[in-house]
Order: structure tokens, then sequence, then C-alpha cells
């Protein structure tokens, strides 16, 4: 079987960037998409720099930005560049003749090989339960993509968006959003994608036995949800507590469930969270 390669799409630099893309190549080759200003990323042997420019010169993307509708509470750029990073994976995909690649955010971090995740369907992302009305949040900030799952969600946003015939999935979720924080965004089709059936999917928070020892994917390291629980996982100050063991070279977490440690295959920081991508996590963390 062909080897995984791992894909960030990040346009901009960031302070945290360099920090995470260093965790993530040093056992992944990570394809960077991005602008100009972060092509000097790929100084690191395990990084290759993709031009972003040469997709968004594209008709399609024309054509996406000419027609693309704001429906969220952030500015219009951030809610446009969440909707394509998806359709940029996939031009690249087919660009390079990847059948599959695994997706990570730039506030995601992979602590091993994602080669060793034993997965058990043809693509596999964080999906949560829905614990409030309207809050979707499965995400692809870490998840194993096939070309088809791009091709639903290419799909999907056609028919959302531009043709309007499925409009109506996104209706109430608006109307919602009017007086609640959030809005309509990429995590709101990788919902429907996973609430329709429309590829075969595996769900990276239920944990995995990998050489004798169980790991999983957390959704976010400012809080303790699990894929059973808002509260699954032991915290601190807010945070996911993070038990380092340089004995046995691992992260791990408690799982207060299960009543057992996990160990961690990611961190993912969100919002105000990616200032603790620094050089400090970095000698911390066990990699």
């Amino acid at each position: 079987m062909k080897k995984i390669n791992t894909v960030v799409v990040h346009d901009k630099p960031s302070d945290f960037l360099e920090t995470s893309l260093r965790i993530t190549s040093k056992n992944n080759l990570v394809y960077l998409i991005g602008g100009e200003a972060v092509r000097h990323l790929d100084k690191y042997e395990n990084i290759i720099y993709v031009d972003i420019n040469k997709y968004f010169q594209q008709e399609k993307f024309i054509r996406y930005k000419d027609k693309f509708e704001h429906f969220g509470d952030k500015d219009e750029w951030s809610y446009y560049f969440w909707f394509m990073r998806l359709f940029l994976i996939y031009e690249f995909m087919k660009d390079y003749n990847f059948s599959r690649i695994f997706s990570c955010d730039s506030d995601n971090i992979l602590l091993d090989d994602i080669n060793k995740y034993p997965f058990k369907a043809e693509n596999a992302i964080v999906i949560p339960q829905v614990w409030e009305d309207y809050w979707f949040t499965s995400s692809v900030h870490a998840g194993l993509i096939t070309q088809e799952f791009c091709e639903n969600y290419e799909m999907l946003y056609e028919d959302i968006f531009i043709n309007k015939s499925k409009f109506n999935l996104i209706e109430d979720k608006i109307n919602h959003h009017k007086s609640n924080p959030g809005g309509v965004c990429d995590m709101t089709l990788y919902h429907y994608i996973v609430k329709f059936g429309l590829v075969d999917m595996q769900n990276l928070m239920d944990p995995v036995e990998i050489d004798g020892k169980k790991f999983v994917f957390i959704n976010n390291f400012a809080d303790g949800e699990g894929a059973k629980s808002r509260e699954q996982y032991k915290t601190s100050r807010n945070k996911l507590k993070i038990y380092i063991s340089k004995k046995d070279k691992s992260n791990k977490i408690y799982d207060k469930i299960s009543k057992e440690y996990l160990n961690l295959f990611n961190l993912h920081f969100q919002g105000k969270s990616k200032r603790l991508i620094n050089t400090r996590l970095e000698k911390r963390l066990i990699f």
C-alpha cells in the first residue's frame, strides 16, 4: 500500500506555523500548500512547498469567489478560505495523482507517523457529537481524505451555494446564528457528508490500538471533549491535562469514563490556544 502523505494548507505567516510544521514533519512527509510568504519553510527536509496561487487562479476558484455568500460571525475571507481548503486539497490530489492524503490543519500537530495508524475505513475524520442545536463540528483538521470525499464535498457545495437545490439544508442554521455565535462553514458540509453516509467513514475520536497501546485523536486542546462526553478527558486550568513520560516515550491523557490513560496521536489548538504552539511545547512533547 502506498504511503500516506500529509497536507497542510496555510496562506499567510503565523507565529505558530514553523513550530507546528517542525513537529508534524518530524515523522511525516508534509506538502505545504501556501503563499509565497511561507515558501521558506521548505528548508526542512520533510516539507515540500506547493504554490497556492496556481489553484486560486483556476476558473473554478474565481467562480466560487464571485458567488460566495458569507453566513458567519467572523470576517468574510476566513469563511471563504475555510470552504476553499478542501477544493485546494482536491486539485492538489489530482495534480499529484494521490488517491488519498492526510489533511492536517496548521494548528494541529501530529505526534507520530500517520502511516502507523490502523485505518478501518477509506476516510477518517474527527466527528464530535452534536452537543447543541446547529453546532456542527465534524472536521478535517486531522483527516484521511480520498478523492471520493472531495467529490462529494464539491457536489454538496454546488447544490447548497451555487444551484441552491439543497439550500434548505442550511436555512435554519443561518437563522440560528443570527442571534447565536458561529456560522455556516466547511464543517457544516462535513457534518452532512457524515449524516448522509456519502462515503465510507471512521471517527478518529474513537481510540484504536497500535502495538498494544491505545491511541486517540482529540478535537480541541482547550477542553476535555471526547467521543462520548464533552468532559470525557481530565483537564487542568481549562485545557487538557497531558501526562508526558520520557521513560516510556509517551504523551497521554486520562479518560474519566473508561478510567484509563490514552496515548495522543495529535494535539489541536484552536483560537487563542494557538499561542501555545511554541518552542517550549516542542521541547516538552515526545514525538
